[in-house]
């Protein structure tokens, strides 16, 4: 890592070397993927609050306000500001407002003519217009100038005899103040609305004869903090207290109001520290030194290196972010870059077009995403436009480091069409999202609804399926594949949404459409991967393959298929992992209730199931629970209605928790039955449907081969042996194999031995 070092700098040294100067000219530049000045007045109010509270309480003036991340490289004259953006900005905010504020008081010194304050109270002012104007060389020489005559030029002008001559060399100074400092060259505060418009226009005026120390690098966000700095002044006199005075139309939320707001703020705060002040320049002063005060001791950490990739690094550190909204905004920015460094088109085009771009990415492709789809969306559109299959979703500095790596650097030219349909790609990934219904921490409900709903595709359910079983690696096969066939069908560019949007409306539902046959296969194999595999290894196996010929730049749907190889490990990991499988959590509980819901749909005849017809479903909105048939825990008053090995060297609990112990049932009557036994429980089961494999039970049950009778003398009722629950286990082996593999069309299946 290229760190330079760390050190607590105020805002003077915040753009010193590390270890270098204590003040050093403010040169900071916000990037294209930070949206403007946010900091609300609440923010403002606190930060007055706790710094002149520590003040009070301390006798250290210091206040650490924050750390501020810098890049600075040999060839920008800026520092860019990687993190910390709010803090810097709000500081350099109060420094202008103490520029306004020195300016006018200044001018109120020369008219009544007090010369002491004067010399002293200009090299201030000049020190603020430094940390505001990025000044050249022939601009500061005339400043410069006139600091070092000033003291000269009043001893003069207090020499002179003749009261005519003297008024009129006073008048000269104050005019060629008012005009080096940006100030109406007449003021009448009695019409003070007259005044205020004059002080914004001469604002404008001077301010846009320079480049601001702060800067964007999109250029429009400068043009609006200038309108908003101009925008603004204050109005004092030696009579009159001093007064903000707002001149510009302020939008709600518009970034110009954002800035305005935050100045009209930390003016209030100090004319309140200054309440209770009756001179007007006793309380103008107060307010300027308040300020001073601030800007010597608001310190922050400053970080710098000299590598952007470091520093988004150290950026996440300090935030303790995975992919937070933040760093989607780094991943934004890399795109800009590209587009602003490989395009032809003009400046302000570019501007135009990032805004654009800047809302599409903001305002529709993660408007309201949480922390999760966030994590999808990103994953996917970084995996489709690479091809890659080494990232994971929850690394967003890899997201970066291979879309930067395999993808924008292999671009010579990068215009305004390519930096949009890139974004297209992850606006489609999050309709995607949207129209499959994925849900965040609601997964395995709406997953088995979606298995449960005849109307929707196997395409909609297989991206429930493994959204719920977390196979994030597999997801994006399945994703490519998708965008991938709309585009060898359609040739838009840029992506028609609306019509892709009704791509998806056609795949998600109802029967299959001609000409998306990849993504149905897709859907297919995928799906019979994740149900057979005992994890995610060999289902994510099928997928990179998948992905490496399915991506931006390539389609190949011959790779969309189950090499022999893997199917038979999947055929040997099926009956591991059913053999072995144990009731447990909702992840582990899920595959089986996924399986049962969709043999629940069938009919079976001696040794063909047919899917025709379905016959038997549950309620689309119910709740699916997974019931043991033998309860899993034994009401100890009827002991010997339940389930019991034999051999007293085995565990009940290894027969009772497995496959063959399982049924599903509607969460209703599962919390009626509460812990029946098998017998009894038969009867909650026929209450919801008579169903075949409820049928297959019972005969079982009234087999001596599997169970035997029990008579109290009062009542008759049978148990199952061990047999029942191994031959049962064996039974929906078969049966869940067969539907799994069933093959696209087919309507009955053999079940094989």
């Amino acid at each position: 890592m290229k760190l330079e070092g760390a050190e607590v700098k105020n805002i003077y040294g915040i753009c010193s070397k590390i270890g270098g100067d204590p003040k050093a000219e403010l040169r900071i530049r916000i990037p294209y993927y930070q949206r403007p000045y946010k900091w609300t007045v609440r923010h403002i109010e606190n930060l007055f609050l706790d710094f002149f509270q520590n003040l009070e309480d301390s006798d250290e003036k210091e206040y650490f306000v924050g750390s501020v991340v810098l890049v600075k490289t040999e060839s920008d004259e800026y520092y860019e500001v990687v993190d910390g953006q709010q803090r810097t900005t709000t500081v350099f905010l109060l420094n202008y407002l103490s520029f306004l504020l020195q300016r006018t008081y200044i001018e109120e010194l020369i008219s009544a003519w007090k010369i002491a304050a004067i010399p002293r109270s200009v090299e201030r002012l000049y020190d603020s217009l430094k940390m505001i104007a990025a000044l050249e060389d022939e601009d500061k020489v005339v400043y410069e100038d006139f600091c070092e005559k000033i003291s000269e030029r009043l001893n003069e002008i207090q020499d002179i005899d003749d009261e005519t001559i003297r008024d009129d060399e006073s008048d000269k100074l104050l005019r060629d103040f008012r005009v080096l400092f940006g100030l109406p060259l007449t003021k009448d505060i009695s019409q003070k609305e007259i005044h205020a418009i004059n002080v914004s226009n001469e604002l404008k005026s001077y301010l846009d004869k320079y480049n601001l120390t702060l800067k964007y690098d999109r250029k429009s966000y400068n043009e609006l903090l200038k309108k908003a700095l101009s925008g603004v002044g204050v109005i004092y006199s030696s009579t009159y207290s001093p007064e903000f005075v707002i001149n510009v139309e302020l939008d709600k939320d518009s970034p110009i109001a954002v800035y305005v707001e935050a100045l009209e703020k930390e003016f209030s705060c100090l004319k309140e520290r200054a309440q209770g002040i009756e001179k007007p320049i006793k309380c103008i002063e107060q307010m300027i030194n308040d300020i001073s005060c601030m800007l010597d001791n608001l310190s922050f950490c400053k970080i710098l290196t000299g590598n952007e990739q470091d520093a988004y690094t150290l950026f996440e550190v300090l935030n303790d972010r995975a992919l937070a909204v933040d760093d989607l905004e780094l991943v934004k920015n890399m795109f800009f870059k590209k587009y602003c460094n490989k395009s032809a088109d003009k400046e302000n085009v570019k501007d135009k077009n990032i805004e654009s771009l800047d809302d599409l990415w903001g305002d529709t492709i993660f408007k309201g995403t949480g922390a999760t789809q966030t994590q999808i969306i990103s994953y996917c559109s970084s995996v489709y436009l690479t091809g890659t299959t080494e990232l994971v979703t929850n690394k967003g500095q890899r997201f970066r480091d291979v879309l930067q790596e395999k993808y924008l650097n292999k671009k010579k030219t990068y215009e305004y069409d390519d930096v949009c349909l890139d974004f297209q790609i992850f606006q489609a990934v999050r309709m995607i999202t949207d129209k499959a219904n994925l849900r965040y921490q609601t997964e395995y409900k709406f997953a088995l609804i979606a298995e449960n709903d005849i109307n929707k595709s196997i395409v909609y359910k297989t991206l429930n399926l493994i959204h719920a079983m977390s196979y994030s690696a597999v997801l994006p096969a399945l994703v490519n594949v998708i965008i991938r066939t709309y585009c060898d069908v359609n040739d838009d560019r840029p992506l028609n949404m609306e019509k892709f949007g009704e791509y998806l409306d056609e795949l998600m539902n109802g029967s299959e459409k001609e000409g998306y046959e990849a993504v149905y296969k897709c859907a297919d194999v995928l799906r019979r991967a994740v149900l057979l595999g005992k994890d995610y290894q060999v289902p994510r196996k099928i997928a990179r393959t998948i992905i490496e010929r399915n991506y931006k730049d390539n389609s190949d749907s011959s790779s969309i298929s189950i090499s022999s190889d893997d199917f038979e490990t999947l055929k040997d990991e099926y009956q591991i992992w059913t053999r072995n499988w144990r009731y447990g959590s909702d992840k582990q509980n899920f595959r089986l209730k996924v399986l049962f819901l969709n043999l629940y749909q069938t009919e079976k005849t001696d040794k063909t199931i047919d899917f025709k017809v379905a016959k038997y479903s549950l309620p689309g909105d119910v709740e699916v629970a997974l019931d043991h048939l033998d309860a899993q825990n034994i009401d100890m008053a009827a002991a010997e209605k339940y389930f019991e090995p034999e051999d007293t060297t085995l565990l009940r609990e290894d027969y009772v928790n497995s496959i063959g112990n399982m049924m599903i049932l509607d969460g209703h009557n599962n919390g009626d039955k509460n812990n029946k036994p098998l017998y009894q429980s038969l009867e909650y089961h026929k209450k919801l449907a008579n169903h075949w494999l409820v049928k297959e039970i019972e005969e079982m049950l009234n087999d001596d081969t599997y169970s035997k009778s029990i008579n109290s003398g009062v009542e008759e009722w049978r148990v199952a042996n061990e047999k029942f629950f191994l031959e049962r286990t064996k039974r929906l082996q078969k049966y869940f194999y067969a539907m799994i593999n069933r093959k696209k069309g087919e309507d009955e299946i053999k079940i094989e031995d």
